[in-house]
């Protein structure tokens, strides 16, 4: 089995069922991070992706695990840097996702992490992850003390909403073929990574259609 270990030292525990899924060490993972930070914010600077690495917890999660419950306030911000996680509801009689994360995503409930309120959607793995998990805590308490710090939050926020609104225009279109199109454009490893059942809920539409557009583009 695979050994994983945090940056103090410690070795991090996880399970021998999934750990030999994950292709990256801890090192790797911390490493990815700060690159990841300075590709999507420039120009905050590589010290605050240091400070902010100084915070994180490494975590390594199997397929099917819940991050965060549904009805819960959110308490933790996560960076994705292996598998794959959705954010979902519960109807009932079926799971809906509502937004799927990659490899080098920031993931998190933003909007009710920082009302501070319950939030009726979840977030769990649905690919055996390696992540970062911050506090919303120790970010507040980092923002004491670093001035840059309102800004990277106000670039996680203008980031996170530029994501939310190119699957809003997805969804908005009213042809199950053009929302397909539209999908394949702005994401397409969502397009090609996530199963039929996800990708079929979060479009709106019948797997056998999605089945069929899959096939018809060679995806």
């Amino acid at each position: 089995m695979r050994q994983l270990w945090r940056r103090d030292g410690s070795r991090l525990s996880t399970s021998s069922q999934f750990t030999n899924d994950i292709a990256i060490t801890t090192v790797e993972l911390y490493d990815s991070f700060e690159r990841r930070i300075r590709e999507l914010f420039p120009a905050l600077g590589g010290e605050l992706a240091m400070a902010l690495t100084k915070l994180a917890s490494p975590l390594v999660l199997p397929k099917g695990h819940i991050v965060e419950e549904p009805g819960t306030t959110p308490a933790r911000l996560y960076f994705l840097a292996e598998g794959a996680a959705e954010q979902y509801w519960d109807e009932g009689d079926r799971v809906r996702a509502s937004y799927l994360w990659t490899a080098g995503d920031i993931v998190g409930r933003l909007n009710a992490l920082l009302s501070n309120r319950p939030d009726q959607q979840g977030i769990r793995i649905v690919r055996s992850a390696q992540l970062l998990s911050f506090s919303y805590t120790s970010l507040q308490q980092l923002a004491e003390h670093h001035p840059s710090y309102p800004s990277l939050a106000l670039a996680v926020l203008q980031h996170y909403a530029t994501a939310v609104g190119d699957l809003g225009y997805v969804l908005a279109q009213r042809k199950p073929a053009d929302r397909f199109r539209a999908l394949r454009d702005l994401h397409p490893l969502w397009v090609s990574d996530f199963s039929q059942t996800r990708l079929a809920s979060l479009l709106n539409m019948r797997r056998e259609t999605l089945s069929r557009l899959r096939a018809a583009h060679q995806v």
